[in-house]
């Protein structure tokens, strides 16, 4: 039987990793982000929940798009708002955490 870390894509590596559902997703996205320690503390849940990489469903969920599909038309059209961006050597699209968290506080600013 093989060993298998986090780091090597193993399915059981998988199965101990969940996403948030999307009750958990909606009080990670506040109404409006004032201060410093409202950003801080988000940073640090979705930190907590995902790692310094956001991959490409969790983002769509973040960002508040009703599918996948919406946000790949949106990242095609260049209005997402975050970077992304792909890894050498796997499938999809990434964003930094700490790029999100930027956006949602130019949100936040916004309106």
């Amino acid at each position: 039987m093989r060993a298998c870390s986090s780091f090597d894509g193993g399915s059981e590596s998988r199965s101990n990793w969940r996403s948030p559902d999307r009750s958990e997703a909606d009080h990670m996205q506040p109404h409006a982000l004032n201060g410093s320690n409202t950003a801080d503390a988000l940073l640090a849940q979705i930190f907590k929940d995902h790692g310094p990489l956001l991959a490409r469903d969790a983002l769509a969920r973040l960002m508040g798009f009703s599918n996948t599909k919406a946000f790949d038309q949106a990242r095609r059209r260049g209005a997402l708002g975050v970077k992304t961006f792909k890894i050498e050597g796997r499938k999809g699209v990434y964003a930094l955490t700490s790029d999100y968290i930027a956006w949602l506080e130019r949100r936040g600013q916004h309106g």
